[in-house]
């Protein structure tokens, strides 16, 4: 891996699409929390006694179980579908949020994890990857409601 020189100091365009980002997950997270409770035929106060604790995995894993037994045909199908996106997503949100920021010797920025890579990896961190991974979650999100809409 090359040279970075990890920095505090990100520019603010690049601030406020991680701001954006990690506003858009925070309502798919909700949304797959809703789309659970609605398939278990639960109230919100009832859902939130089951889902509250769990992290994103596991709540994926009850929504594909809880598909598997109450939906059918293409409405299953998608939400199969969005799951593996949603997991595919989640990589690029964590090292979009979760990464190390820092300018190569050329001066451009990059997301650098170590999650699975000790040498390291580096992420191209510029308004128009970042707006990539945010626009994706977008997408996902519209494709939740349409499979599974909110009560």
């Amino acid at each position: 891996m090359q040279k970075f020189r990890v920095t505090e100091m990100v520019p603010g365009p690049l601030v406020a699409q991680i701001g954006r980002i990690s506003v858009q997950w925070s309502i798919l997270e909700l949304q797959v929390e809703q789309a659970i409770w609605q398939l278990d035929g639960l109230t919100r106060k009832e859902g939130r006694l089951i889902t509250a604790k769990e992290n994103l995995y596991p709540r994926l894993k009850r929504l594909l179980k809880l598909a598997n037994e109450k939906l059918k045909d293409q409405q299953l199908v998608e939400i199969k579908t969005i799951i593996k996106d949603i997991k595919v997503i989640a990589k690029r949100r964590n090292w979009a949020i979760h990464g190390l920021y820092g300018m190569d010797q050329a001066g451009k920025f990059h997301s650098i994890t170590y999650r699975d890579d000790p040498k390291g990896i580096a992420y191209q961190a510029d308004q128009p990857s970042l707006r990539a991974v945010r626009v994706s979650i977008s997408e996902v999100r519209r494709r939740l409601e349409a499979a599974i809409p909110a009560r």
